[in-house]
């Protein structure tokens, strides 16, 4: 995942697999707890009972990537939220609970292994169109409901 800031916006691209030990950001390599400010792009390590999870954002954007197990921490008002079910310990249920208690504007859908279908499933979102790269903007993030894409 290639995350790009330019001014206002946040654009996401798929070229590599969901993070759960480090994450890169340019030439950074992130890989301990804490917080740090790369690039114009603030990142967040929450420590997990199995792996790190990633809150990302620049300015009032908010994205979250959840490691190997969604964390118990809730709160974390993501706008985004990506979905991989591929190396997820959670069952649909517990992601469906996640998404309902941080109520994100945009559902992200990374890969479409049959876990992650039946986590799309279990959240009731219907076949997201394909996406290579995904342009995000605060103000034009839907206010009503969410809406999901699929980054190939």
């Amino acid at each position: 995942m290639q995350i790009v800031r330019k001014e206002n916006s946040i654009a996401l691209e798929n070229n590599i697999l969901v993070p759960h030990e480090y994450f890169e950001v340019g030439d950074k390599k992130i890989d301990w707890q804490g917080e740090y400010q790369i690039k114009g792009v603030s990142i967040r390590i929450i420590e997990g009972e199995e792996g790190r999870s990633f809150l990302m954002g620049s300015e009032d954007l908010r994205i979250f990537c959840p490691g190997t197990s969604l964390p118990k921490e809730r709160e974390l008002l993501c706008d985004v939220l990506l979905i991989s079910g591929k190396d997820n310990t959670n069952t649909p249920r517990e992601w469906k609970n996640f998404v309902e208690d941080e109520e994100p504007r945009v559902l992200i859908f990374l890969d479409m292994d049959e876990k992650t279908e039946a986590i799309r499933k279990e959240l009731g979102v219907a076949d997201p169109e394909n996406e290579e790269k995904i342009t995000l903007v605060k103000k034009n993030l839907p206010q009503e409901k969410s809406v999901s894409y699929r980054l190939s």
